[in-house]
């Protein structure tokens, strides 16, 4: 049976549910540079595992509701042309990263604050980015592109995707996205775990 995850930020003030976990959902460790910062930037470094890998759950946009301070939702990007990656002004805390635009309504939660024990990774990626011995089972990032793909195309295929708390109807981000200051971006690429 499907249940409902709550997702609340570090001080309480913004809460999410994920709709239809786990079948809505495709875990995943991401062990590159850029989740690993991101994680740091947001001081969440300890929620990275042994091999500085970031737990994800990877979904579209339309299952994600936001229960509570919609209005704490900020946005970034690392890179000039990377993702948009979502976290709360009013704590600090990573929420998740997502395509920079409405029409690919791919979203990765960041698992550390899911409600209750998160699945098996069905992928381990980017491993080469790893800062320790990526641990066992390393799954398949094929089952992990083909479980995403296959939820994106529904996704889209239902008109679901229009359904975003991240995009407005006219599909603008609803935070406007900013690059981190330079200091700080360093700082979180620089260290190691």
């Amino acid at each position: 049976m499907m249940s409902d995850a709550n997702w609340t930020c570090r001080c309480g003030a913004f809460a999410m549910r994920v709709d239809g976990l786990p079948g809505s959902g495709v875990p995943a460790v991401c062990y590159c540079a850029d989740c690993r910062a991101f994680a740091r930037l947001h001081g969440d470094g300890e929620t990275l595992d042994q091999a500085g890998g970031v737990v994800l759950q990877s979904t579209t946009a339309d299952r994600i509701v936001i229960l509570k301070g919609s209005e704490h939702l900020a946005c970034e990007r690392l890179t000039a042309r990377g993702p948009f990656r979502w976290f709360v002004g009013c704590c600090d805390t990573p929420v998740g990263n997502g395509a920079p635009m409405r029409g690919v309504p791919f979203f990765s939660v960041i698992a550390a604050r899911l409600a209750g024990t998160p699945p098996r990774p069905v992928a381990r990626l980017h491993r080469g980015g790893a800062t320790g011995k990526v641990p066992r089972p390393r799954g398949s990032t094929y089952a992990f592109i083909l479980g995403v793909a296959r939820r994106v195309a529904a996704s889209r295929l239902s008109g679901r995707w229009r359904d975003t708390p991240f995009f407005n109807s006219n599909g603008n981000p609803v935070a406007e996205p900013h690059m981190p200051d330079p200091e700080k971006l360093r700082a979180a690429y620089g260290s190691r775990r």
